[in-house]
Formats: structure tokens, sequence, C-alpha cells
């Protein structure tokens, strides 16, 4: 069943238009009804629905910059326009925005339903194509042999290096068809996700479709062989043996407009200098230090990497993090919604940065700004609790982190960044008390036999509303949290402890070994025995 939200600034509107149409026929569940855009946006805050149907004429925000808002924050909704102004140019701009129809006033039944029963067909096609995504990367995941993937990775991270001899044998065996003596390495760093890339398998299937393309790029000028990464900025290295006297530049700006244009991602690449494979850890770097140069530049093109002229800065020559009482002053500002105080924090830490700018690089500069970011989030993990194990997934992102923008957009996104992490995390810390309770709970027993109905009853709730308000606030039903809780368990048993696999399961709560194999190999794409195997490379 699919969500509408009704938007029109007329109450008797509304009104007919949910008692109008059977909507509970249709497949369709009315969540609310909103006099404007501005309260349309609250209430998508809380839940985003999968239609909206929205007049165009409202006061404080009209339907025309509604659909701006929606389109802007990324949310996949399908928008009907309705209005009595019978004008093109209405017409036109709410098309322009994402649309799916225009329907004028007074508005015939037999219209409406033709039009939502439009909006449900392309959510399901949608759904299939999220459906197909997931198969999409199981097959690319069995079509990548892991051990050539865990071999370059090895060697890009330098965790392993073998000499030229020995390394040529090494590729002869992994059929890895460069040449040793001349390789660069192209770092992709997928900047923007896009609607595809909402999670973890989802990023990992557009990262190996993401590979396949450069591939396929770099053969009409030479050879690839693309690996996926993990841990750093970027997401994919491609290593590329071109013929003499051709760059890499060239062949992979291509790689960006593929991306946006088939897969929906936005990828900056960064590319090295040629040298041979021994110094594999050395040109991953630089690769990974030219994709950077986005933070001064822009997003969305190809950096190669450049000589360097002058000794990269030490850390003392930068301005040191911001003191205590500097995080103390945002963390107070936050907590208060106080707008001018944060910006005023935020330009006091900017302000020298920015000074040095001329005379740091862009890689130094960027992370720079990450650890003071990273530093932030850790501080107001601990003012709201959002740090604390029982209360977050491990695999969760920040509520404070390095938005995709250049160090001079950063004046502004910085503010607006901070005030959205204070208005999700409320008075509350973000989450009802009931729901932060019963998350402790779920880690202290994961490994017992542990049902919605127990954590219900042990926190004295009745078990369909736990249900529903868990759902809604973790973001995924109780079932599937303690799964990926156990499955994130295993992994780190599988991968720090000598335990026997049947010996995992029991520790996370299967005493069915088979039962635990064939969950473990849903979730994670292997059996629990290669994953040992190989490790997180997986």
């Amino acid at each position: 069943m699919y969500s509408l939200l009704i938007v029109d600034d007329e109450k008797w509107v509304r009104q007919g238009l949910r008692t109008t149409v059977d909507w509970a026929s249709e497949g369709i569940e009315v969540i609310g009804e909103a006099a404007d855009g501005a309260q349309a946006l609250e209430l998508m805050r809380e839940r985003t629905p999968d239609i909206v149907l929205t007049d165009v004429k409202m006061p404080e925000l009209d339907g025309l910059a509604l659909m701006e808002e929606i389109r802007s924050r990324g949310w996949a909704c399908q928008v009907v326009v309705i209005s009595g102004y019978d004008d093109f140019h209405f017409a036109r701009q709410a098309i322009k925005c994402g649309a799916v129809d225009y329907i004028l006033k007074p508005i015939q039944e037999t219209n409406l339903v033709d039009v939502i029963r439009r909006c449900a067909d392309r959510l399901d096609t949608r759904s299939r194509q999220m459906s197909q995504m997931s198969s999409l990367h199981l097959s690319l995941r069995e079509s990548v042999p892991l051990a050539k993937q865990r071999h370059l990775e090895m060697l890009l991270t330098g965790e392993r290096t073998y000499g030229a001899s020995l390394l040529a044998e090494k590729w002869q065996a992994l059929r890895i068809p460069l040449t040793p003596e001349r390789i660069r390495v192209v770092a992709a760093w997928v900047h923007d996700w896009g609607e595809k890339g909402r999670t973890d398998e989802d990023k990992r299937a557009i990262a190996y479709a993401l590979g396949n393309m450069a591939e396929e790029i770099a053969s009409r000028t030479g050879s690839a062989v693309a690996c996926p990464v993990r841990g750093r900025e970027a997401q994919l290295a491609v290593l590329y043996s071109g013929r003499h006297g051709s760059g890499a530049k060239a062949p992979f700006a291509e790689l960006i407009d593929f991306a946006a244009r088939y897969l929906g991602v936005g990828v900056t690449l960064g590319v090295s200098g040629e040298r041979d494979a021994v110094s594999l850890p050395a040109s991953f770097e630089e690769a990974v230090e030219a994709s950077l140069t986005a933070f001064y530049e822009g997003f969305g093109a190809v950096y190669e990497c450049r000589a360097s002229v002058a000794p990269e800065p030490s850390p003392a020559s930068l301005p040191a993090e911001p003191g205590g009482s500097w995080f103390n002053r945002v963390l107070h500002a936050m907590k208060l919604g106080d707008e001018p105080a944060i910006r005023a924090c935020i330009e006091e830490w900017l302000d020298p940065l920015r000074d040095r700018k001329p005379d740091t690089p862009p890689h130094v500069m960027y992370r720079t700004v990450s650890r003071t970011l990273e530093s932030l989030a850790a501080h107001w993990g601990q003012h709201t609790n959002l740090d604390e194990k029982a209360d977050r997934p491990e695999d969760e992102s920040p509520p404070v982190r390095m938005p995709v923008c250049t160090i001079e957009e950063l004046r502004g996104r910085l503010p607006e960044l901070l005030l959205r992490c204070a208005r999700e995390a409320g008075p509350g810390g973000g989450r009802s008390r009931i729901v932060q309770l019963a998350l402790a709970y779920i880690h202290q027993h994961y490994a017992e036999p542990l049902s919605m109905n127990d954590v219900a009853e042990a926190h004295h709730v009745n078990a369909s509303y736990f249900s529903s308000l868990f759902h809604e606030e973790v973001g995924e039903t109780f079932s599937k949290y303690v799964m990926r809780l156990r499955m994130e368990k295993a992994k780190r048993f599988l991968k720090e402890s000598t335990m026997k696999v049947y010996e995992v399961a029991y520790k996370v709560g299967y005493n069915d070994y088979r039962h635990f194999a064939k969950t473990f190999k849903d979730a994670v794409g292997v059996t629990p025995a290669q994953f040992r195997e190989w490790g997180s490379a997986t």
C-alpha cells in the first residue's frame, strides 16, 4: 500500500479529496493533510509519502516551491498538481519540476484515479528496479574473482608488497592484463550516490557497475582492472596501462558522464602519475589526493596529480583544530537553534583556513576540515547519546559529516547542516525513550532467543504500538534490525577470533547452523567461511 499526502489551502477541498475516492481499494493510504507547502514539509520530515497531491496557489509556500524543496531534498515522491488556474505557465513549471500530471479544478474523480494509478505504476516500476539492482549486485559480486580483488586492494593499500619478478608471476596467474612497468591509478570518488545508493549493498553494486564501465572505457586506449576499495575518500580504484603516449584523463572523462546517465551517481576522478606496479601504494595515494582537488575547484571532473613545487605543509603550519571552548559554543548554539551564533562559530573557524588556501594543497585542507567535523560529530554524539553502540548501528552515518561542497560553499552549507542535526535530534536526543531503552536491551540480549513481543513486554508497551514506533524511529523493522546486528557481530567474530563457524553462530543467537549460514550468505553475499578467508573485502 502506498502513502498519500494532500496539500491544499482550502479545507473543503482537502476533505473532498480524502472522501471522494475509495483510496483503500486503490491501495493508497492517506497519511495526512497540509494547508500549505511549509506545513507539508514539516509532515514529510516525519514520514515521506509516496505520492503528494498538491494545489499550486497557497500561502507560505506554494505548490511549485514545494516541488522544488522535495527535489532538492532528494525525496522520491510522485507529485500530482491540482489547480483552478488554467494557465499553461503553471503546467509547464509543474512538469519541469517533475510532476506526474497537472489536473484542473473541478476535479473529475475518474481523471484523478487514473493519475493516481499511474503514480502507483511508476512506484511499482521503481520497486522492481531496486530489486533488479540488488540482483545486479549479486551477479557482479560473483563475476569478480575475490582473489584478484583482495590481491589488488592489498597492493594499493601497501598491506602486501612483492618484488617485480614475483609480482609479474602473480599477475599472470590471476590474469591481470596490465603492464607492471607502466601503470596509472585512477581513484573514483562517488560524491553523490543519488536515489539508487540508499544502502551499503546498493553502493557496493554501483561501485562494481562503475568498475565495469571504467574497464570498458579504458579498453579503447589500453587496458584496466577496477577494484573496489574501503575506508578512504575513494570507493573505486582503476589500475590503467595505456598505450605509449596516452594519458588517463581523456579516456576516463567519459566515465563521469556514463555514471550520471546510467547509474544516476555523481563521480569525481583523480589520476596519478605513471609508475611501476611496485609503487602502487604511492600511486593510489596520489590519485586520491588529486581527486580531493574538487574541494577547491568543484566536483564532477577529472583531476590529474600536480608536480610538487613545494614541500607539503606540516600539520603545525596549519591552524590548529578549534579548542574545547569552540566546540562547547557550537553545541550550545545547536541546542538552542541559534543560527547567528552557529554562523559566527563557523566563520571563526573557517576564516583562518581560507586565508591559508593559496599555500595549502586541497587534500590537506579537506582532511583538516574533515577531522574537525569528525570531532564535532563525536562531541554532538556525546551530547545527544547518539554515539552509544546500544543506540546506533555500527554502519549508520554520523549525525554531523563532511558535506559535498567546495571550501567556498562550506560557509553557507555548514550552518544549515548543524541546524538540521539539532532539529532532528530534538529535545529528547533524536529517539523516544522507549526506543532508546529497547535498542540497549537488544544489544545486551541479541545472543539469546529474542522476539519483538519479548522486548515490548520487557518495556511494558503494546507490541503493535512498539512495532510501529520502532520502524518509524529506527528506519527498519525489528526483525531486520536484529538480523543485521547479529550479522555485524558475526562478521566481527569471524575476523577477530578463532572460533569455529558453528560457535560463532551460537554466539550471535543461532542454534541452527544451517539457518545461520543461509542468513549470513543472504545478508553478506558470501558464506561465513569465505568471509573469514577474504575478510571484509567481500
